[in-house]
């Protein structure tokens, strides 16, 4: 659906190197600067809770998540999200079922998003991989006959 490029920039917009966070290894950062990376985004979700939570009673309500939400999109270029899709963002992470979302749970919800981000990112590049691979080889093939 349309998630799939609205959700790759929201992991642009979160941290141009999420991968690094969640395929250690793919690159030359060390350990200690993944976890840096880790806290530096949770310090930027707290910030970007902290702003939502209008009334600062450490908690968001649908009128303050669906605020963070459409704030969040205008800054990606996207459209507000409907009603019906804060619902379900509130409904899925309310994890104490109390019908509101706190530090924790948002913070929860969107790493568990960048990590999913990740996940389809680096299925993608190891497909392109692959088809490298098969191609290379049927040029070789070719080339041998």
């Amino acid at each position: 659906g349309s998630n799939c490029c609205a959700s790759r920039k929201v992991a642009s917009f979160f941290l141009p190197n999420f991968n690094i966070i969640f395929h250690p290894g793919t690159n030359s950062l060390g350990e200690a600067s993944q976890e840096e990376e880790v806290k530096n985004i949770k310090a930027e979700l707290k910030k970007e809770f902290e702003q939502a939570d209008s009334n600062k009673d450490g908690i968001l309500t649908f009128v303050e998540l669906t605020a963070s939400l459409t704030a969040r999109n205008a800054k990606l270029g996207l459209p507000p999200p409907s009603e019906q899709e804060v619902k379900k963002a509130l409904k899925r992470n309310d994890k104490d079922l109390d019908h509101v979302i706190s530090l924790r749970e948002y913070i929860d919800y969107v790493m568990a998003q960048l990590e999913q981000m990740a996940l389809a990112q680096k299925e993608k590049e190891e497909q392109k991989q692959a088809q490298q691979k098969q191609t290379e080889q049927k040029q070789e093939q070719a080339k041998a006959n």
